[in-house]
């Protein structure tokens, strides 16, 4: 019986694993809003989590969770994006994790730091509504 138990969950976890699971780590309410209202309404099948600090996302990778990609803001209370991304890239099971930075007052320097932590592209804020449901449509095919 315990054979037959561990096929079932084997079939069910196969079976609801999402195609793409998105990890945000963002700290302004209205961007969170925005992307949860985008990712609802024209990406239902994402699986999605969204952190407002650093220190949460590191929590969270603990769990080894399958992330696609990580959307990453530069600037953040407390530690930074880019800091919290050389310690994402410490993590064995993410360091090709594909990531995609973004901010509304990143510096040059403040780029350039990202690319030399591998991220794959980088976007300003604010985004139209538009304009972030085409950034998210391209997600998945970045960094692969």
């Amino acid at each position: 019986m315990a054979f037959s138990t561990a096929i079932i969950h084997l079939k069910t976890v196969a079976t609801t694993q999402p195609s793409f699971f998105l990890l945000i780590l963002e700290d302004d309410e209205a961007e969170i809003e925005l992307f949860e209202l985008l990712l609802k309404k024209y990406f239902p099948n994402w699986q999605h989590v969204i952190v407002r600090g650093g220190d949460e996302l590191l929590e969270f990778l603990k769990a080894e969770p399958p992330v696609s990609l990580l959307l990453l803001d530069v600037y953040l209370p407390g530690k930074d994006g880019i800091a919290v991304l050389e310690e994402v890239r410490q993590i064995d099971h993410y360091q090709r994790l594909p990531v995609v930075g973004f901010s509304n007052k990143a510096s040059r320097s403040a780029i350039d730091a990202l690319m030399l932590q591998g991220v794959n592209a980088f976007f300003e804020k604010p985004l139209s509504s538009d304009a972030m449901v085409n950034l998210l449509r391209k997600l998945p095919t970045i960094g692969r």
